[in-house]
């Protein structure tokens, strides 16, 4: 569902002015860096026990996207003489030669040879910038992203086709193959030159069954391995009300289907795609209703019990509403029943649509993604303008959210966003605001968990007003922050935000991770980031369904991943150490006591049982986890430094 950027964060909020004037002013988002806690990786490395600045030296980052400017100073390395984009892919035109083994698009080797200006929107490069920009050019470096150094490799996704416009359609039919192959390209392109490789996805959809077993899900879980990392974007569905769900016991519910548009649009469409479990099996039908409530028309029944493909349609005077089903009795990959609807409603501005759903026993799962072939959004309501035109109607909710894209699979890495920053300055001084309250969740993040019962975000990262590279070709500059004017060449930096610009600050930082243990796996580095995010008052206990484990921490992660190829120690913020972390048995932690004061440690299963209690006025504990069931533990230390909570990892 096009790339997962949430536009509303620019928007100027005049009530706070009186707020903004006590608050200091932010030219860029290096704040993010600092809140991370990148920046100390970057500058004081050997205050950590690093031998070198940690950059992403060495390491690939792959940025499938759309929306790229190839010769944007961000993509040069820090001396301004060298173009870190090793290849680009485009598979939307075909004037040169695909990678080998592919069919479509056209490979270049060498970017700084081609005139490439792409009008495909800003997205790209603004993600790039954010998870590897070097900063040449502006102040400091003070726009650089996660990991400077990193190579790079884009690849601008084909998402429509000669006869599939961009759309929700286009999304599953034409992007979904397109993503996977420059998934594959790009990590063997890094076998090809002996590098590990993290690819970063800020693209969304939710056409399947957010269970893992979707055909892109399962080649993401082949794909990733050791010095293979996905992250994705787990979307911006959070208040549409975009999930349906219902445990059926021979009962019929209803609810208004509808497409986020203006309701004087001269038509709305819907495209709805509804799973229920193994072994059995539901039935929809669409009603059409005015806004007075009266019934103008309906479809026949539909069910899921057959392999079947229908199309209905009625007329009522000038009112029209038509429909395809596409219906799976039992899909080859899960087992589970499924209908695809593409519906379509010609007036809007006066009729809207209610799904009526009837099952005897299946638990039922549904996404409304909003029109079939243009980008919009979609929902499920108990009402329409008060009206309720069945006694069942349901209201749709914002759980099982993050999308099929970006969250659900077993292999990727999914991120949601926080907000780091309520104001903001543009390049020309002016203050403006969001609503966001720092340090909590953006309001408009998706949300887990995946229909089997997963987690899901992993982390969140700051994703609101992020300050990145802009395509210069393809863009509103009253959105700039930075202006950067190097020689005769004028380029921009401005502020956006959306789960997208979240994930590609955790892909930055596992490029970090890679650089110190390229043989990480996946599932190693996944591990490390859970048991490093930090927990505070605004994400509650971790791991949940809205934060997930917690906010990314590269200095904690990066001490732990220093740990496989030492001794594996996590460093928390205000001095206390772990070690080893994970652990099979014993672990040790240090922390500072120099007066000899009473410190008291406790440590919980997840769900609050306190397992563990002592207190010391020792500088360290010895603690023997052998006896504890494999999972993850909170262990909470109270010192005179303050109280410190941190994520230990039983294997």
């Amino acid at each position: 569902m096009k790339p997962a950027l949430n536009a509303f964060t620019l928007i100027v909020c005049a009530f706070c002015a009186t707020f903004i004037k006590a608050q200091p002013k932010r030219f860029t988002d290096s704040l993010s860096l600092k809140v991370n806690r990148v920046s100390p990786l970057h500058n004081d490395y050997t205050t950590y026990g690093f031998q070198e600045a940690v950059t992403g030296k060495g390491v690939i980052i792959g940025i499938v996207d759309v929306g790229f400017q190839l010769n944007h100073p961000a993509f040069l390395d820090r001396t301004g003489t060298k173009n870190r984009i090793v290849r680009f892919w485009d598979q939307t035109i075909s004037l040169g030669t695909p990678p080998q083994g592919y069919s479509y698009g056209t490979l270049y080797s060498d970017v700084t040879k081609i005139d490439y200006k792409n009008y495909d929107g800003t997205h790209g490069t603004h993600v790039a910038g954010i998870a590897a920009g070097s900063g040449y050019g502006t102040p400091n470096y003070n726009q650089a992203g996660n990991a400077p150094d990193a190579e790079l490799v884009f690849v601008q996704i084909k998402y429509k086709n000669d006869t599939i416009p961009a759309g929700a359609r286009g999304d599953y039919l034409v992007a979904n193959p397109a993503i996977i192959d420059a998934f594959e390209y790009i990590f063997k392109y890094a076998d090809s030159v002996g590098k590990p490789a993290v690819i970063n996805l800020s693209w969304g959809m939710h056409t399947g069954p957010h269970d893992g077993t979707s055909l892109f899900d399962q080649a993401v879980d082949g794909l990733v391995g050791q010095g293979k990392v996905i992250v994705g974007a787990a979307g911006n569905e959070r208040g549409r009300n975009m999930h349906f769900g219902h445990t059926f016991t021979g009962d019929t519910v209803s609810a208004w289907i509808g497409e986020a548009i203006k309701r004087d649009a001269t038509y709305e469409s819907i495209y709805a795609d509804f799973w229920a479990n193994a072994g059995s099996e539901f039935s929809i039908q669409l009603n059409l209703f005015d806004t007075l409530g009266n019934l103008l028309g309906y479809l026949p029944f539909v069910s899921s019990s057959s392999n079947s493909y229908s199309e209905a349609m009625f007329t009522n005077g000038t009112d029209t509403l038509s429909a395809i089903f596409e219906c799976i009795a039992a899909s080859p990959l899960n087992g589970k029943s499924n209908i695809l609807v593409k519906a379509y409603n010609n007036h809007p501005n006066t009729n809207y649509v209610v799904a009526r759903f009837t099952s005897a026993n299946a638990v039922l799962h549904g996404w409304n993604t909003g029109g079939v072939d243009r980008w919009t959004s979609g929902g499920f309501n108990s009402a329409f303008k008060g009206q309720q035109p069945f006694s069942n109607m349901k209201m749709g909710d914002n759980d099982y959210i993050v999308g099929e894209n970006g969250g659900t699979a077993n292999g990727i890495i999914s991120v949601g966003a926080y907000a780091t920053s309520f104001i903001w300055t543009d390049a020309w001084a002016n203050i403006h605001s969001t609503y966001a309250l720092p340090g909590y969740l953006a309001n408009f993040s998706s949300q887990g968990p995946t229909v089997d019962g997963r987690i899901k975000p992993d982390v969140v990262a700051p994703g609101i007003m992020i300050s990145s590279a802009l395509n210069r070709y393809a863009f509103d500059t009253t959105s700039s922050t930075y202006i950067s004017i190097i020689g005769n060449d004028t380029n921009y930096y401005g502020g956006m935000g959306g789960t997208s610009m979240a994930a590609p600050q955790v892909a930055g930082i596992v490029a970090l991770m890679l650089q110190i243990n390229p043989a990480l796996t996946n599932q190693q580095i996944r591990t490390i980031l859970h048991n490093t995010a930090a927990s505070d008052t605004a994400t509650g206990t971790t791991p949940n369904n809205v934060y997930g484990w917690g906010k990314v921490d590269a200095l904690s992660a990066l001490q732990a991943v220093k740990g496989t190829t030492s001794i594996g120690k996590v460093l928390a913020s205000n001095g206390v150490l772990v070690y080893p972390n994970p652990t099979k048995n014993k672990f040790y932690v240090d922390f500072e006591n120099t007066d000899n004061h009473t410190v008291n440690c406790e440590i919980t299963t997840i769900d609050g049982r306190k397992i563990y209690t002592t207190q010391t006025t020792d500088t360290q504990l010895q603690i023997d986890a052998e006896g504890w069931a494999t999972g993850v533990y909170l262990l909470k230390i109270e010192s005179p430094q303050g109280i410190t909570t941190l994520k230990i990892c039983k294997n």
